[in-house]
């Protein structure tokens, strides 16, 4: 997780079994604005919580 205090975001990182990345979550003041699925070459990306 690495997280900015100043402008009150965070960003989560999951990781796969072979350390690639699975998924990955930012959030804004404690609210979820973007999320992201990996999966190879795929990637998949869902904003303001809209799955």
């Amino acid at each position: 997780m690495i997280t900015d205090s100043v402008k009150g975001s965070s960003t989560r990182f999951f990781y796969g079994p072979e350390q690639e990345c699975w998924y990955l979550d930012l959030h804004r003041d404690n609210k979820l604005v973007r999320s992201t699925i990996y999966a190879g070459d795929y990637e998949e990306v869902y904003e303001n919580g809209d799955f």
